[in-house]
């Protein structure tokens, strides 16, 4: 097997990028949405009006942290130093 050309080490490398980009939108996506559903259910309550919505949000939480679960905020882009992940 032939080692990789430039351009496919670009696009590993791109592709490694927006997966890390990916996975940081999600991480902060599931910290922010409780700032979301936890006032809606606060102030207008569990009712057949807000269910359909209080549902679709409990859910892009879970798969908000599901995804962005990797992230860490110690990776050499915050500038920490630490080059183990």
């Amino acid at each position: 097997m032939s080692a990789p050309t430039p351009s496919r080490r670009r696009l590993g490398r791109a592709l490694d990028d927006a997966v890390r980009v990916g996975e940081r939108l999600a991480f902060w996506a599931g910290v922010a949405l409780p700032c979301v559903h936890l006032p809606l259910l606060a102030f207008r309550g569990f009712s057949p009006e807000t269910m359909p919505l209080l549902l679709a949000l409990w859910t892009l939480h879970g798969v908000a942290l599901l995804a962005g679960r990797r992230h860490r905020t110690d990776s050499p882009t915050h500038g920490s130093g630490n080059q183990n992940r």
